[in-house]
């Protein structure tokens, strides 16, 4: 059988073949797809013809390659700019959650737990730069803070009571509002779990931190309802710009605490300083909410018995109240009852009458509503004026309770410079190894609209006494 193969062979001495005119040096870089391809084939096709000298056979290969390069870079450019020129679907326009990752970067609650309040105490103590979770933490702070100027500075995502939380106890309501109201949604007993929040952030107040004044403007709204009226005439129902002004006060802590303790017990005593200087202050924005509270609220009267003698207190005095507060903040829901220490002892020891139930657990069960205590709230002194219709000015109680509703999203609790700033001061007790630790923190409170009503409760006849 005859071999049609055609086999190039190369010897000494052979006569140099002229190679095609090709254009083996040219540039690819900005050569378009249709061009790339055609010199491809063109070479291609010279080197099937045996038309390239071997000499040059180098560099038509690496032309092939460059051009083979160059076309796969123009069609996935083309490939990418048809897809992007696509609507996308739906699905794929919404963002995407964010996957839950663990081991990489920080977080607040990485942050918290890695925080050690000792170790930024011994720190500061030392006179020594902070490190690791304490610098993160500090630097966060002074963030969020630039106007405070303790040694240590912590950021709100620090504190545990000021985080967003619900904790679903055992309410009479079974309510579950929470979710959009904001307001942690739990039973009386339960409200010691929320660490160290302010009980009257619990009940809805907002807490807002001030950075850069030293008094805060609250704008807000006027409230009025919506009035009818012809249609052409002019609107009766308006709503004009007010505005609270609030100054701080300063509330401080002081913890005294040995530099042995701070090197031996470690994450031992780091939860302790936490958990009592943010309760310390939780209770500071309580006390300045209750101050703003009796300031501003209105009483509703009780019932007088004899001679301007203040009655036992009973359920239609509770609900009097409920009703007033829903009139004021014109609200369709029945509101949470706020004690003082004598007016909840009353509400839960008082029996109403006819019920097998004291006055809290009627008022619960018939309104759906809490009844909680606070000792922020002190006991001290009603004026008789305020809490009867008509009893003469220079007169008062003693031993009676009070009780407040209203609506607490309308009270401020104003936070300055942060939750709380910690000097460190090692000089004033340092003969004897311990190390001074102030935590202050810089609060006010205050009503911006007409949202409260007051009772003074009682459980049995108290009878007025010269102020």
């Amino acid at each position: 059988m005859e071999n049609k193969t055609n086999i190039r062979v190369s010897y000494p001495g052979q006569p140099a073949q002229a190679t095609s005119k090709l254009p083996l040096d040219a540039s690819v870089d900005g050569m378009q797809m249709p061009d790339a391809k055609q010199l491809r084939s063109t070479i291609d096709a010279a080197i099937q013809a045996g038309s390239v000298q071997d000499a040059d056979m180098l560099k038509a290969v690496r032309l092939q390659e460059r051009l083979s390069s160059r076309i796969e870079a123009l069609e996935a450019r083309d490939a990418y700019m048809a897809t992007a020129s696509r609507p996308a679907p739906f699905e794929s326009q919404a963002v995407a959650a964010p996957a839950i990752v663990r081991s990489v970067g920080d977080s607040n609650t990485n942050l918290r737990s890695n925080f050690s309040m000792s170790k930024a105490i011994l720190a500061a103590h030392e006179g020594r730069n902070m490190s690791g979770a304490e610098a993160e933490a500090i630097a966060e702070g002074r963030r969020q803070n630039p106007h405070a100027r303790g040694q240590i500075v912590l950021p709100s995502s620090m504190m545990r009571g000021v985080q967003s939380r619900n904790i679903y106890g055992n309410t009479v309501s079974g309510d579950v509002t929470a979710g959009v109201t904001g307001k942690p949604t739990a039973a009386a007993p339960f409200l010691g779990a929320i660490h160290g929040a302010p009980i009257l952030q619990t009940l809805g107040a907002r807490v807002v931190d001030v950075a850069g004044a030293g008094t805060f403007l609250v704008p807000f709204l006027g409230r009025t309802a919506a009035g009818s009226v012809a249609e052409a005439a002019a609107s009766t129902s308006t709503a004009t710009f007010s505005e609270l002004s609030l100054t701080p006060t300063r509330y401080t802590r002081r913890a005294d605490v040995s530099a042995l303790a701070l090197r031996t017990n470690g994450s031992a005593l780091d939860q302790v300083l936490l958990d009592d200087f943010e309760a310390a202050h939780a209770w500071a924005l309580d006390a300045a909410g209750v101050a703003a509270i009796k300031a501003s609220a209105t009483f509703t009267f009780a019932t007088e018995t004899g001679t301007d003698d203040l009655a036992a207190t009973t359920l239609s005095n509770l609900f009097d109240l409920a009703t007033d507060t829903m009139n004021a903040v014109r609200s369709n829901i029945a509101p949470d009852l706020f004690c003082s220490p004598i007016g909840y002892e009353v509400l839960q020891s008082v029996v109403a009458t006819n019920l097998n139930q004291t006055l809290a657990g009627a008022y619960s069960a018939g309104s759906g509503a809490r009844v909680v205590c606070s000792v922020a709230m002190e006991d001290g002194d009603i004026p008789a004026e305020k809490a009867l219709a008509s009893v003469a000015a220079d007169r008062k109680f003693s031993g009676a309770g009070l009780v407040v509703a209203g609506d607490f999203s309308n009270l401020i609790l104003a936070r300055f410079g942060g939750p709380i700033d910690l000097v460190v001061d090692p000089y004033s007790d340092a003969d004897n190894a311990v190390i001074r630790v102030i935590a202050n923190s810089y609060t006010a409170a205050g009503i911006v609209r007409d949202a409260f009503r007051c009772l003074a409760v009682a459980s049995s006849t108290i009878t007025d006494t010269a102020d």
